[in-house]
């Protein structure tokens, strides 16, 4: 009864072991491992807290004199402090009855019991309060995590699974820490603790770091005899200063502590309750590291007549990332490191214990100096660095690319040196051409040794002539993409000075040549201008120090920023990589990058320095789905580099011919070596534009691990630095800063740029000219590099380098736009760009959207812009990035809850259909990815629920939950005609209609309407009877008379505008030849990518599996995936029924339906698809129109669809045929993108302006 958590609820505690009789005759001790399994699966079994018993213990006995003595309690009873009373009393009892005495333990003052009441009714009011107050505010706005670099990804939760390493400092430095602690004031415990700061916020970067430390708490004497469970956790928060000196940063320790000492009496769980942290089921709150030091005068357990030794235990358990237990005895100091096994490996903890050693012996050496300059790195490790980056290698760096290509032009002549669908060219044709380029840019354009010339061009052969043309002529090619925004092109060409530019002639309408001071000569390298030239070499021009190119990308200043390129790293790391990547004659290798990416350059040269073929494909060809699939399968390709977003989007099939991956531009994820790497060699790429493409490579395989980005190629040494450009040991991290003969020149025009970020430092003894890269990583001990992020605002997304800086820079632009921030928004499956901007509206975001997409690439736009009243703060200033709203809660605007059970109504609707949750009343359909098919089921809900109907219309001029709703309490919901769909509302021009296709609705002109701006009201002019209301049209003309009294219904006046789409140009026609014959006049009619039917059993002769067929086609195109559904498969079914429930199949595969929804609605489109194509099948007109026609043709076309086009259209006239229709000329006009993808962004852009053009131009 004296201590009253010891009791073992009656538990018999001695055992035989083991437990079973031995079969040998004489007895004999068990194996000691078998006792140590016992004790640890003892010592492992849980307590019930609810029942008890709360103290365990066990007499094993091993052989007639030897026995073993287990004594487990819970530490809810007991503490440190407690070890000591209890071994203490436990000698005393022993001894006792050991004589036949009565153990006579002197009284105790109070129970445990007294404490805690005790303690209870003084821990509150004013002193409560003053001790809360103190951790308030110390603790205030404190990190949620001590981010120390893992060996392991950190779980979701906590096993506590753990070990221990053992590791004693020697006496002379534990005697100089002793004294350095005396002349300062400060105790051994502060000394080691500032010490221990220092090391943890060298590994995890981090100046403002919290570690816990248990403290007795027996600030009374009647405590002092007592066992439970006194012990509080303190929370020691350290702000770190770099530059301070190690005295004055132990001054701040020991304050810390001393006040820290002042306010202990608060317990540790009641204060998570009261800050009420960040909390996580994978680590503990506040803190996860902790300190302790013990004085190791343990009591003597010597008992009469027994020989007595402790018994070694495993200790499987840590209940803190990390804890570092330092134990004071015989004038040396041993340290137990504790650590999570879920977190780190042995070999980490033992490096870690090291350089502490090493940082102490630093400390006392020289404690007067800053703290960045205090030692880490052990000898052995300063060693295996510089052994890390010994990569010389004797390539033929004296050569240039140009030459080792002529020498496999040489060796394999008539090898295929390129293919692009059906065009080939192989190696002699290759050069061929590229010579005569040379030639012609030689003698007509007096190009010298690094004069820059640009190649905008779509992927093609010409781009592969383009480059090798101009290294031969001894310039340096600049690649820009030809999608990028006119504004971006201008900048580039501008900044680079380019003085020629090659492309293809059909880009020529495409580009702001008019608009630049210096415009650069143009050659269509598709017109081969140059084709009479010599077919000879020229003689050679470069050398390795001249460049060979300039590639631009992000730049935080809101301008993109010129790479220049040597030829010297451009060999290397060519004559590196083929060597790793094995590539041979023999190979074949995709070409995938975009031409403007430095990827392709790694793509292009190590495929023609090797003698291989280089596949290059059109850009739908190289989205991630079955596309690209069956391209790399039905080529034969062997080797393929994608960024780790692409690679995770392929779909996984069986590629025997695959045999090399090469993953680069983005963090690889281990669940994508364990994808992909079966059966082939997987590497993971590393290296920025400024090294020339690739700094280091890593063999990955599928074991689980996260992948490395390897060692250093050839040639090229790699250092991690600190902030002030010292090197840092393996496992600290730092800056990955690059040398070498692959370091760029430079940035042109940009000599403070260069200045900062090339710089030349002296390290291990020698001058090294290094580049900066902002990127985090740090050696591990086999000599490869991990990486782990970006120092700066710079990010990689889609394999693509962006200035975050820049984008915000462009938001800035933007009239009333106060403050922006752009961030990475990153989920499980995904990663996007979000905006936050102050100063605008929630309806002007659509705006700001277009503002960037004139002024940025694609991948540089915001997946959302967020409008909120302010940018969140931390209290010291800063944007707080954490507490900025969760984008996918908030879409375009704050989140605005529903407010009645109306809107409440709607929101569940809407959350069904576009699979959302909580849509605010405010968030536009169509901006969280409503599409037609999603608009026709959104207002099929809508009447079931309401029992009232809503056009297509209604929904399109009132796209938000807040603004249904309205209508719907007020009844307005047809206050158009059901067929008239206003796309833009504003302007007192003339208007403008449009007709659809063969879907017969105009959801997809949303694009268009938006860019041609608010001078003149856009509708589209809907199919009557699409939704089954009414009959469809029977004919053309039919379609044409209906809409034609629309017009009149809405009282439009001549002259009409009207612009027709895909089989919808038939309908237009139709219309503006009736209105001509009611006197009418007709303005212009535009015709959108489409002919009229010359052959019509081609359409007339389709069956019903042809129509379903169509109808997955399109929504493949509209969703832009393969869904791996054939023809065959389709045909192979006995029934309709039994197709339209194999594609439902494949849909829900896909989420493209919802399960368990109908297929009505597509049954219901095909019906208008069929109806509608038939008629415009049937189709003829009977007389031409005097109104002008203007063609607007899609610049890229898939060769299946244009077989298709062929089959039925005059395609192969420049004008479609549509002259024989008209009495003035027809105009026509090149648009970018394809058929279904010239009406969206960024190609809707062009033909809007070209649009407003034209209807200026005939007086609309």
């Amino acid at each position: 009864d004296r201590d009253w958590g010891l009791g073992t609820g009656g538990e018999e505690i001695v055992s035989i072991f083991p437990s079973s009789p031995s079969s040998s005759s004489s007895p004999s001790s068990p194996q000691p491992s078998s006792v140590r399994r016992f004790i640890d699966a003892y010592v492992q079994e849980p307590f019930d807290l609810n029942t008890g018993p709360l103290f365990k213990a066990k007499l094993l006995q091993l052989h007639e004199q030897r026995y073993v003595l287990l004594i487990i309690m819970h530490h809810i009873i007991s503490d440190g402090w407690s070890m000591g009373v209890f071994v203490r009393e436990l000698r005393q009892a022993y001894t006792a009855f050991a004589q036949g005495q009565t153990p006579n333990f002197a009284p105790l003052p109070i129970q445990y019991s007294d404490y805690a009441n005790w303690q209870r009714s003084w821990l509150q009011g004013e002193v409560l309060e003053t001790q809360i107050d103190y951790w308030k505010n110390q603790l205030s706005d404190v990190p949620p995590l001590l981010e120390l670099p893992t060996d392991y990804p950190r779980p979701a939760l906590q096993s506590y699974g753990g070990d221990r390493l053992r590791y004693s400092l020697p006496p002379n430095l534990t005697l100089a820490i002793k004294t350095l602690s005396q002349q300062q004031g400060a105790s051994l415990f502060m000394t080691l603790l500032a010490a221990f700061s220092i090391l943890l916020s060298r590994y995890s970067r981090q100046e403002d770091l919290c570690i816990g430390s248990p403290i007795a708490n027996r600030t009374h004497s009647h405590t002092e005899g007592l066992i439970g469970f006194f012990v509080n956790t303190l929370i020691l928060r350290n702000q770190i200063k770099s530059e301070q000196s190690f005295i004055e940063f132990l001054q701040q320790t020991r304050q810390t502590c001393l006040d820290a000492y002042s306010h202990q009496d608060i317990p540790f769980e009641y204060l998570v309750e009261k800050l009420q942290p960040e909390r996580s089921m994978s680590h503990n709150p506040l803190f996860q590291v902790m300190f302790a030091l013990e004085n190791n005068e343990s009591p003597d357990l010597s008992l009469p007549g027994l020989e007595i030794e402790w018994f070694p235990l495993t200790y499987p358990f840590a209940k803190f990332d990390l804890a570092l237990l330092a134990i004071e005895s015989d004038n040396q100091l041993d340290l137990t490191w504790e650590y999570a096994t879920d977190l780190f490996e042995k070999s980490t903890i033992q490096r870690m214990a090291e350089q502490f050693e090493v940082l102490l012996k630093g400390i006392v050496a020289n404690p007067n100096q800053s703290l960045n300059t205090l030692p880490l790195m052990t000898a052995p490790e300063l060693l295996q660095l510089q052994r890390w980056n010994q990569t010389q290698t004797d390539y033929p760096l004296n050569q240039t690319l140009v030459e080792i290509f002529e020498a496999q032009v040489a060796k394999n002549p008539n090898n295929l040196a390129l293919v692009f669908e059906s065009q080939r060219l192989t190696y002699q044709q290759l050069n061929q051409k590229a010579n005569q380029l040379a030639h012609y840019l030689i003698q007509n354009y007096q190009i010298q040794l690094d004069t820059l010339i640009g190649i905008c061009v779509e992927r093609s052969l010409e781009m592969i002539v383009g480059v090798l043309g101009v290294l031969k002529a001894g310039g340096a090619y600049v690649p820009i993409d030809p999608n990028y925004p006119q504004e971006r092109i201008g900048l580039m060409l501008e900044d680079s000075g380019a003085s020629v530019l090659l492309i293809q002639s059909f880009l020529l309408d495409r580009l702001p040549l008019a608009q630049l001071e210096n415009s650069p000569q143009v050659i269509c390298l598709d017109e081969e201008t140059f084709a009479e030239e010599s077919t000879d070499n020229p003689s050679l021009q470069s050398t390795p120090d001249n460049l060979a190119y300039v590639i631009y990308t992000s730049g935080s200043t809101g301008r993109p920023k010129g790479v220049m390129v040597e030829h010297r790293g451009l060999v290397n790391m060519t004559l590196a990589v083929e060597r790793v990547l094995q590539i041979q004659p023999q190979s074949r290798l995709l070409q995938f990058a975009s031409f403007s990416f430095d990827a392709s350059i790694w793509e292009i040269a190590t495929a023609l320095a090797t003698g291989a073929c280089l596949y290059i494909a059109k850009k739908e060809t190289l989205l991630p789905n079955l596309n690209l699939v069956n391209f790399l399968g039905d080529r034969k390709i062997s080797h393929v580099t994608l960024p780790t977003s692409v690679l995770s989007l392929l779909p996984q099939t069986t590629l025997p011919n695959w045999q090399i991956v090469v993953t680069a531009g983005e963090a690889c994820p281990t669940e994508l070596v364990t994808k992909w790497a079966k059966g082939r060699r997987f590497f993971n790429a590393y290296g920025p534009t400024e090294s020339t493409v690739c700094a280091s490579i890593a063999l990955c395989h599928p074991n689980g691990k996260k992948p490395l980005i390897g060692k250093p190629l050839p040639n090229i040494r790699i250092y991690i630095l600190d902030a002030h450009n010292q090197p840092l040991p393996p496992g600290i991290p730092g800056e990955l800063c690059i040398a070498g003969v692959g370091l760029a020149r430079g940035y042109i025009n940009r000599p403070e740029l260069t200045a900062q970020k090339f710089l030349e430092v002296e390290l291990f003894g020698k001058v090294e000219r290094i580049y900066k890269t902002g990127d985090l990583a740090r050696w591990r001990d086999d000599g490869n590099l991990e990486y782990l992020g970006r120092i700066d605002a710079q990010i990689k997304l889609r394999g693509f380098r962006i200035e975050l800086g820049e984008i915000e820079s462009i938001l800035l632009q933007y009239p009333s736009v106060k403050e922006a921030i752009v961030t990475l928004y990153k989920t499980e499956s995904n990663q996007s760009l979000i905006a936050y901007v102050t100063g605008i509206t929630t309806d002007l975001s659509i705006q700001l959207k277009s503002h960037l997409k004139c002024r940025l690439p694609d991948y540089m736009i915001p997946a959302q812009i967020v409008v909120i009243d302010k940018l969140p703060l931390t209290p010291n200033g800063k944007i707080d990035r954490k507490a900025l709203p969760v984008p996918n809660v908030v879409i375009e605007g704050l989140y605005a809850a529903p407010r009645n059970e109306v809107e409440q109504q709607l929101a569940q609707v809407w959350s069904a259909v576009l699979e959302r949750q909580e849509i605010g009343i405010h968030d536009n359909f169509f901006d969280l990815g409503g599409h037609s098919l999603l608009a026709i089921k959104l207002l099929n809900n809508i009447q079931q629920m309401f029992e009232q109907q809503l056009s297509l219309s209604s929904l399109f001029q009132n796209p938000t939950i807040a603004q249904l709703a309205e209508q719907l309490c007020n009844n307005e919901v047809q206050q158009s005609h059901p067929d008239l769909l206003l796309l833009q509302p504003q302007g007192n021009a003339t208007p403008l209609f449009l007709i659809p296709g063969a879907n017969g609705y105009s959801f997809y002109f949303r694009d268009l309407a938006i860019d041609l701006g608010t001078e003149r009201p856009v509708y589209g002019l809907e199919t009557p009877g699409r939704d089954g209301s009414t009959p469809l049209p029977d004919s053309v003309a039919a379609h044409a008379s209906q809409l034609i009294e629309l017009l009149h219904q809405q009282k439009a006046k001549s002259p009409y505008i009207l612009i027709g789409y895909s089989s919808g140009c038939a309908v237009a026609f139709e219309m503006a030849s009736q209105l001509e014959k009611q006197g009418e006049r007709v303005g212009l009619l535009a015709i959108l990518d489409a002919g009229l039917v010359s052959k019509s059993e081609y359409l007339t002769n389709r069956t019903d599996i042809d129509w379903i067929w169509q109808t997955i086609q399109r929504i493949e195109a509209l969703k832009e995936v393969s869904l791996g559904l054939s023809y065959d498969d389709l045909a192979a079914q006995p029934n309709d029924q039994a197709r339209w429930d194999l594609a439902a199949e494949y849909l829900y595969q896909h989420n493209i339906l919802p399960e368990h929804s109908t297929l009505s609605l597509l049954k219901t489109n095909m019906k208008v698809m069929k109806v509608l194509t038939l008629n415009y099948a049937n189709y003829q007109p009977s007389h031409p129109i005097s109104a002008p026609i203007v063609l607007f043709r899609a610049q890229e076309v898939k060769e299946i669809v244009l077989q298709e086009l062929q089959a039925f259209s005059d395609r192969d006239l420049p004008d479609w045929g549509w002259q024989t229709y008209t009495q003035k000329p027809v105009k026509v006009i090149s648009v970018p993108g394809n058929h279904g993808r010239m009406l969206y962004q960024p190609n809707v852009k062009l033909l809007a302006t070209q649009l407003q053009t034209l209807i200026v131009d005939e007086g609309g």
